[in-house]
């Protein structure tokens, strides 16, 4: 079974998707988008596949737990985790207030954080499993606005191979994957200016498809001999 953290945004919504049709049970957890988890729950299961929503606010430790739980209660076990939740608050470093700060630091890494732990529980005594963390270039080149995400996404980095070399004595597989621009509603809600402007620090002037993230992020989980790596999907230089 694969638990997709952030089922309702569009990477992890098309990253659950992708994981049904490789022949995976699928958790889609959401927070507050309830409608769109149970819509593409809905969708894989006239497909003839299985998906389940589960809500959690991944800022609470008992709540991820409870999570967790009742998706190996749903499903038996958790062969998979992809960390897709997250947010932004963008705001000038000098005038970002503390809320915006803490929110996104908890956002995309103490909720990471509390999912790892959890899961790696349940993994440790079902054998191995896979935990694939998706993150950010800007986490290696900084961004005018972000330093919370920026922040964070380092953070996500640094967790990931820490608890590689930590749990790889259980089999447990643990890398991060920076997705490059997706066409999803962060990216989508910017000017078209700064759109273009993302998009040509590429060298090669485009972006991944959220096709081929997807197709890369399903590969990695089958590999079993790798572990505690960051995946750049485009061609922007750090």
């Amino acid at each position: 079974m694969a638990l997709i953290a952030g089922a309702s945004g569009g990477i992890g919504r098309a990253l659950a998707d992708r994981y049904s049709k490789a022949g995976y049970a699928v958790i889609a957890h959401y927070f507050r988008h309830r409608d769109r988890a149970t819509s593409l729950c809905r969708e894989i299961g006239r497909a003839g596949r299985s998906a389940f929503a589960l809500a959690a606010d991944l800022r609470r430790a008992e709540q991820v737990a409870r999570l967790v739980e009742l998706a190996i209660e749903r499903f038996g076990r958790i062969d998979l985790l992809v960390n897709a939740a997250g947010t932004t608050r963008d705001r000038p470093l000098l005038r970002m207030p503390e809320p915006d700060w803490d929110e996104v630091i908890a956002a995309h890494l103490t909720g990471a954080f509390y999912l790892i732990r959890s899961v790696a529980r349940s993994m440790r005594k079902s054998g191995g499993g896979q935990i694939i963390n998706i993150g950010s270039l800007a986490a290696k080149r900084g961004r005018i606005g972000q330093a919370n995400y920026t922040a964070a996404k380092a953070g996500l980095i640094a967790l990931t191979q820490s608890a590689a070399r930590e749990l790889a004595p259980f089999n447990i597989r643990v890398n991060v994957v920076l997705p490059g621009i997706q066409p999803t509603g962060a990216f989508l809600s910017l000017s078209p200016s700064r759109r273009k402007e993302l998009l040509e620090e590429n060298l090669l002037g485009r972006s991944t498809s959220l096709e081929e993230l997807c197709a890369f992020v399903v590969h990695l989980s089958s590999m079993s001999s790798i572990s505690g790596q960051v995946f750049n999907l485009d061609s922007r230089v750090a």
